[in-house]
């Protein structure tokens, strides 16, 4: 049976997170521009598009998770306390639905 308390929107945001933590660690960079931030997720990750990569960027400062400072974006949360599985991938769909 399926579970009833499952939140789309927190489990986005849990992804998100795993995302932009990965993104930042993965460079080794406190902040970057978001241009950057795309790049790294659509073409060093493979993780998203292009347009997906801009869309997951916006959705993660609109969501609180990222800080924008001027031309650059920096996580608005301690990206050392995110677990990211060594498997993980994140579900591109859920970008449509929030």
């Amino acid at each position: 049976m399926p579970r009833q308390d499952f939140k789309p929107s927190t489990s986005t945001s849990s992804m998100l997170r795993k995302v932009i933590a990965a993104a930042f660690k993965g460079k080794g960079k406190r902040s970057m521009s978001k241009s950057e931030l795309t790049y790294v997720l659509s073409f060093d990750f493979k993780w998203f598009s292009h347009d997906k990569s801009k869309q997951a960027v916006e959705l993660a400062i609109k969501k609180g998770l990222l800080a924008e400072e001027g031309d650059s974006v920096r996580p608005a949360f301690d990206t050392s306390s995110v677990e990211i599985p060594i498997d993980f991938k994140p579900d591109v769909s859920r970008l449509n639905s929030s």
